[in-house]
């Protein structure tokens, strides 16, 4: 079974990033602050603060010039290793034409997090000869008015090298022309991520990159560009692999264009992917992208202007498992893209699906039926689309990210979809009422539960107007005779009327299992399981399974929480610190941190009694998501908890059922593609909401 395996770049880069090793001396400050060194101007904080330093923003809204005290007219200056991020339940706001900047001659390593950026962006070069810089740009909104210019722009111009992660980043330009992203390597290598970000363009005529990669004179790159959302028309492309004249003829490295999702802004308007040849030959893989309604979906072929070569060396790679609809001409192949091969894409709708001076020969496994997608913004394969279960696995599993654009995971049964968006699963929610419950017991009678005795479901309480509270350890059970799923307590306590669950029933796959508790009379159980043994990065959420696939039913009459990581390994808690009797089992659900997934800590700043709010560009303005939640050991301690959309704040919650102790932390994930749908085209509808 293909079981999504990262890139090499992704696994070193990625643990680079993470690692940080120098951080781990690190001081933490906030701006501002009544004394220290960051009691002054946002600049002068960050001169004046350790290298290696933390600064937390703990401002809101629009910042004054005086305020932040910029170094230069256009450019906070970066001239340090330095962590920035904005505090949580905080949306500062640069002032109208700054940014932050930075050029570094020796190796650095700078993170930019969670801050309003109008009409300038981010801007890291690094210069030196020898080294690792790390540059991590992460969760910016950007907002460019019709004649103002921003972008994120990352150059490596000396022969050292430079990780990067540019990443959850949201641009937005009023009107006019835009070059979002740019990535340049002129020596060197630049390797690491461009991935979840989404960029709004209305210009349709002038426009000519949006994600540019550029490997210049000796510079190469190692470069994984995924699961981005585009809503423009690029006359190049929306993203770009560009050579550019040199007299060099090394290999130019590697660039990997996975998971997107590229929508013209006009129709028949621009190119999706564009792969141009040059004097240096390089690999490109394109899989599992949905493109729709560009002139050219995705064209490989020989660059045009600016000296183009006589020769170019031929392109390696291959084109796979894409959704290309509602385009002029979907494949568009050249010279030297001739030679890139095509499996299991699916056309739908194109004026034509080859074009180019060498058309390509689609492949025996090319689909040309109706995806049935959502709607043209939100191109989601429905229940009945000629995408689902169609891909093809093997060519990509060395490369393609675990998650899909919605976050959820890739591996699921033993195939693919193909496209940006992987389906399986079901979430839902149930109510008590007097027809469906029966003592300490509530039946769900679910089409997507019904019958099936293997399911693995999770469930969360929801809090909403009108609706009951169920504080008591719960669990789930199959009823042999119903052929019905329940929601149970596990102290025998009868569940009131209008009692509200979140439920998920996850596709069978990598990352959904049973754990079964065995061995040791204990509190705590150890997860084996390979999708979280061994992993860090990865959000558990868990449900207590009375009689798993139809067995005897066990009793656990504890609340339960997630403990360890995935050094220690990730074990399940009874909170009351009773030991966990054996045989107990449980649903156990995992996901990779990103855009439906998170670990959320409740501080100061975003918690109110019992109340702590939750800050996460897919989850605010955005009542529908089906969040499924299970704490983390330690400050919150064996209390009971709900899920609840608060309507005057336009947030997510988690409502204790006592006074919310700070230091508290939850696992978190939900429904990215019912997210999705949800908030519609309320992206920046108020300029910056910390949210799409």
């Amino acid at each position: 079974m293909f079981l999504g395996k990262r890139s090499i770049c992704e696994v070193h880069c990625l643990a680079l990033l993470l690692a940080l090793p120098a951080l781990v001396q690190a001081q933490s400050y906030e701006w501002p602050a009544d004394s220290g060194p960051c009691a002054s101007t946002l600049q002068a904080c960050l001169n004046n603060v350790p290298t290696y330093s933390f600064i937390t923003i703990i401002a809101d809204g629009e910042l004054s010039t005086a305020e932040v005290g910029a170094a230069t007219s256009n450019f906070v200056g970066l001239t340090k290793s330095v962590h920035l991020r904005s505090g949580s339940a905080h949306q500062p706001i640069l002032p109208s034409g700054i940014g932050f900047g930075g050029v570094f001659s020796n190796p650095v390593e700078i993170h930019v997090e969670g801050i309003g950026l109008r009409n300038r962006g981010v801007q890291l070069i690094s210069q030196h000869a020898s080294g690792t810089s790390q540059f991590v740009v992460r969760d910016l909104d950007i907002v460019i008015d019709p004649d103002g210019t921003g972008q994120i722009r990352v150059e490596n111009n000396g022969e050292g090298t430079t990780d990067i992660d540019v990443r959850g980043n949201r641009y937005l330009k009023i009107g006019g022309s835009a070059s979002p992203v740019r990535i340049r390597s002129e020596a060197g290598q630049i390797r690491g991520l461009v991935r979840e970000n989404e960029i709004h363009v209305p210009d349709s005529t002038t426009s000519t990159d949006g994600i540019q990669a550029t490997a210049a004179e000796t510079g190469t790159l190692d470069l994984s560009i995924d699961n981005n959302r585009i809503h423009a028309s690029f006359s190049r492309g929306a993203i770009v692999v560009l050579p550019i004249p040199t007299e060099h003829t090394d290999w130019a490295g590697s660039v990997r264009i996975q998971g997107n999702v590229l929508i013209s802004q006009a129709q028949n308007s621009g190119t999706g992917i564009r792969a141009f040849g040059g004097e240096r030959g390089y690999f490109v893989q394109i899989n599992n992208n949905t493109i729709l309604g560009y002139w050219v979906a995705i064209s490989a072929i020989n660059r045009w202007w600016s000296d183009p070569p006589d020769d170019p060396e031929p392109l390696a790679g291959q084109i796979v498992n894409n959704l290309l609809t509602e385009n002029n001409t979907a494949l568009s192949i050249s010279p030297p893209g001739q030679v890139l091969s095509n499996q299991a894409n699916l056309f739908w709708d194109n004026n034509s699906n080859t074009g180019g001076s060498t058309p390509p020969t689609l492949a025996g496994n090319s689909i040309m039926s109706d995806p049935v997608l959502l709607s043209r913004n939100h191109p989601i394969p429905q229940a009945a689309s000629a995408a689902i279960d169609t891909g093809v696995a093997g060519p990509v599993s060395t490369w393609l990210p675990l998650t899909d654009i919605a976050g959820h995971r890739r591996v699921k049964e033993s195939s693919l979809d193909i496209g940006a968006y992987e389906s399986g699963g079901d979430w839902f929610r149930a109510r008590s009422d007097s027809g469906n419950t029966s003592f300490n017991v509530y039946y769900l009678n679910h089409h997507t539960l019904n019958g099936i005795n293997d399911a693995r479901v999770l469930a969360t309480p929801h809090r909403q107007a009108g609706t009951s509270s169920n504080h008591h350890p719960f669990g789930v059970w199959y009823s042999s005779g119903l052929s019905q799923w329940s929601l149970f307590n596990q102290n025998f306590a009868p569940i009131a009327l209008d009692v509200v669950y979140n439920y998920f029933v996850p596709a069978s796959g990598f990352g959904n299992f049973l754990h079964v508790h065995s061995g040791g009379i204990e509190p705590e159980t150890l997860l084996t399981n390979p999708s979280v043994a061994g992993q860090d990065d990865v959000v558990i959420v868990v449900t207590q399974n009375w009689n798993p696939d139809g067995a005897s039913g066990v009793y656990n009459d504890s609340r339960i929480a997630i403990a360890g990581d995935g050094t220690t390994g990730w074990r399940i808690v009874n909170t009351s610190g009773d030991s966990i009797p054996n045989n107990a089992a449980f649903n156990v659900f995992s996901r990779p941190a990103g855009p439906a997934a998170l670990v959320h800590t409740a501080n100061v700043h975003n918690t109110d009694g019992n109340v702590t709010i939750i800050n996460h560009y897919n989850l605010n303005s955005t009542p529908c998501p089906l969040l499924q939640v299970t704490p983390r050991v330690g400050d919150f301690g064996d209390r009971d908890f709900e899920v609840e959309f608060l309507r005057d704040r336009q947030r997510w919650a988690i409502r204790s059922s006592s006074d919310m102790p700070l230091g508290s932390r939850f696992n978190i994930v939900f429904n990215g593609q019912r997210a999705s749908q949800c908030r519609g085209d309320r992206t920046f509808a108020d300029r910056f909401s910390g949210s799409p």
